[in-house]
Order: C-alpha cells, then sequence, then structure tokens
C-alpha cells in the first residue's frame, strides 16, 4: 500500500493492517510459508505467517553502503530458501545470502533515457552514458558490467579517440569531461553557453575533436594540447546530430536535425559549398549520417527523417545497421543506394532504439550493440555478412 502497509484480506474484504514500511510497499513475494516485502524505505523484510498473523524474522537494508545504491527503493522481490533477490529503483539486482551480506549482481542504466554509447577501438569493451549520469562499462565476453562510475552532470554522448587513449563524455548542460584510458579526469570545457552536447567525433589521427550540439555549431579542439578550442562551424539551421570525417582527417560531413548535410574544411573551419561535388569520391573513415547515397535504402514506405535514429557503418564496410523510432534494430548491406532495400529486421527493444555501434577486435566475432532509450537496455548482437 502508499502508506507501506501490508493488508491482511478476508474473503474480498480487509481484515487487518500491518506496519510494514515507512513508505509505499511496492512488492510482495509469497515461498514456502514465507512472505517478502520491499518498499520505497529501502527496507526489504522477511515475515513467517502462522495462525493468520504475520511475524518479522529479518530485514535487509538497500541503504547499506557497501551496496551503492542509486535509488534504494526495492521495487520487485523474489525468494527461494535461504537466497533472497531485490530489484531496485536504482537499477540493481542484489543478492541476499543466508548470511545476509549483499552481492550486487547487475547495475543498469535506472532513469531518462538512454543514448550514449561507444565501443573502445582496441578492447572488446562497450560504454554507455545515459540521461541518469550513470557511466556503465560492458565486457562483450562475458556480457556483464566490469565497471561503473556516477556523474553529477547526466548525457546523451560518449566517444573514444582512434588510439582508446581517451574517452569524452557530452553533457546535457552543454560541457564535456575529457578522461583516460584509466577513466582518470584530463579536462573539462564549458563553452557551448549551456546548449547540450548531441555528438562527438574524433578525427582518425586523433589530432582534432570535433563536437556538434543543439547551439547549432560544430566547435573543433586541438587534442595535444588538452582539447584548447581550434574552430567554430557555423551554417546549420538545427540541432547537429551526425558527424564523419574523411580518412585524411581534411573534411567533416555534419548532418543537422533539419536533414540538412554540409561539409566543412577543418583546418579552416570554413563551409565547403562544392563539398557534396568535391567529395563524392572521399573515403569515409566512419558513416553516421542517415542521409546521402550510400544510405538512401535505409528509408522505407512512409518513413519520415525522424524515424531513424542512428546509423552505424561495419568496420569492414560490408554492412551498416540502423536504429529505428518503432524498436527494430536493422541491417542492410553497405552501400544502400536504392530506395525500399531489403534488409533485415530484428526486434527486442520495448521503445525506440536510441544508438547502434560495431564491435572491434573482438577475436574475430562479429557484434552489433544497440541501446533502448526508455526500456534503457544494451542489447549485443551476433550478424552475419555471408547468408
Amino acid at each position: 500500500m502508499f502508506s507501506g502497509e501490508i493488508a491482511v484480506w478476508s474473503g474480498n474484504t480487509i481484515s487487518k493492517k500491518l506496519p510494514a514500511h515507512t513508505a509505499r510497499c511496492n512488492s510482495l513475494h509469497f515461498s514456502n510459508g514465507q512472505m517478502i516485502s520491499g518498499g520505497n524505505d529501502g527496507a526489504v523484510h522477511i515475515w513467517t505467517a502462522a495462525s493468520g498473523a504475520l511475524t518479522k524474522v529479518k530485514s535487509f537494508d538497500l541503504k547499506d553502503p557497501k551496496i551503492r545504491s542509486m535509488k534504494p527503493m526495492a521495487t520487485s522481490v523474489w525468494g527461494k530458501g535461504d537466497l533472497t533477490l531485490v530489484g531496485t529503483r536504482g537499477g540493481e539486482i542484489i543478492e541476499f545470502g543466508a548470511a545476509g551480506a549483499p552481492a550486487v549482481l547487475m547495475r543498469a542504466h535506472f532513469d531518462g533515457e538512454l543514448w550514449g554509447l561507444a565501443v573502445h577501438p582496441t578492447r572488446p569493451e562497450v560504454f554507455t552514458f545515459g540521461r541518469d549520469g550513470l557511466l556503465g562499462v560492458w565486457d562483450l565476453a562475458t556480457r556483464k558490467q566490469s565497471k561503473y562510475a556516477k556523474l553529477d552532470t547526466p548525457g546523451d554522448v560518449v566517444a573514444f579517440s582512434n588510439a582508446g587513449d581517451l574517452l569524452v563524455m557530452g553533457m546535457i548542460n552543454g560541457s564535456f569531461i575529457v578522461l583516460d584510458n584509466m577513466l582518470k579526469p584530463v579536462t573539462k570545457r564549458s563553452d557551448r553557453r549551456g546548449k547540450a552536447i548531441q555528438c562527438i567525433k574524433f578525427s582518425p589521427d586523433d589530432a582534432v575533436c570535433a563536437v556538434g550540439a543543439h547551439d547549432m555549431q560544430i566547435c573543433t579542439y586541438d587534442v595535444k594540447t588538452k582539447f584548447k578550442p581550434l574552430k567554430r562551424m557555423k551554417g546549420c539551421s538545427s540541432t547537429i546530430e551526425h558527424m564523419d570525417f574523411t580518412a585524411d582527417s581534411a573534411h567533416i560531413m555534419v548532418q543537422s536535425k533539419a536533414y540538412e548535410v554540409l561539409f566543412y574544411n577543418v583546418a579552416s573551419g570554413a563551409m565547403e559549398g562544392s563539398g557534396a561535388s568535391n567529395l563524392k569520391d572521399a573515403a569515409w573513415d566512419s558513416w553516421t549520417c542517415t542521409v546521402g547515397w550510400p544510405t538512401e535504402g535505409i528509408w522505407q514506405g512512409a518513413m519520415d527523417g525522424s524515424d531513424v535514429n542512428a546509423l552505424a557503418r561495419s568496420p569492414d564496410e560490408t554492412c551498416m545497421a540502423t536504429a529505428d523510432d518503432f524498436g527494430f534494430v536493422n541491417l542492410f548491406s553497405w552501400p544502400a543506394p536504392v530506395k525500399n532495400a531489403s534488409f533485415n529486421k530484428n526486434g527486442g527493444h520495448s521503445s525506440h532504439v536510441t544508438n547502434v555501434a560495431f564491435s572491434k577486435n573482438t577475436a574475430g566475432q562479429k557484434y552489433l550493440v544497440s541501446t533502448g532509450g526508455e526500456d534503457k537496455c544494451i542489447f549485443q548482437w551476433k550478424y552475419n555478412m555471408d547468408g
């Protein structure tokens, strides 16, 4: 009950109310003559039932500093014998054994939407960063979280340098933080006037980091001088959504929320009005823009530009994946220049899919990782383009 009480029923009427929790009671589980209750007060109680009465015999505290719960509220409980499992509002699954010592089996994203996704370029790891401020590190081999950190400011973007020695996180307050490969702070910048960071990309030579934001501009930074500002690229009429560098690090392609695709010279910061024609045969280090000749085929039927949230080209350039608003992760051949191209559609997410990224350096295994917005789930897919 919202009061924290447990109601005892006799037939179809409440015969008594027992004080159990100091805040709302969210979950009950019955097993072998025992009942487990969990509430918003962070308490988990085990009760015995005899002669119509409930007697509390054991309690666990989710506010225990050893647990380090992001939100110590019990939302789900289960038990069998001496084992008790608790799901929390903070995204944890906690196991209590016979001795009562807590073991955190899993930590997950727990609040807001999840958009930030990056694969490590040299290790089989995936990093996620969400609007709950949680940075998660996930091992692709064990499919478990290996590290985590809680930041004070939430964000939607996380990106690696190509060497894997720097990690940049973009915040919704317009700042970004740079960490080294031990997750130690390197620098922080706050020069976007409070406009949320939307995308971050390193040049192939790791000399320049480009940061796009809701201020409709791309700012470039000198990586070697701890991200000293270089150029401010203007001209987009809406939020910067996707960016890609040419393989020689000389040019950058930018797509805005208005579905315009613009090209800039990295050294000068100037817009290249003839970039589409001058760079039509250029080699691109990555391709995440959803609009372009190679991606024409991702647009199916009556889809509009807002239906595809993210796109990634595989490292071997044989395929690409898209994340759509309908909860699907879609796999296409690369390139797909013909509208309504054939593709493989994969479900699982319960709401819009926000991001996709292909694995790198994973011992010959080909993996694709996707993130869900509202479900805050991280899916690991294995793919094969051989048929």
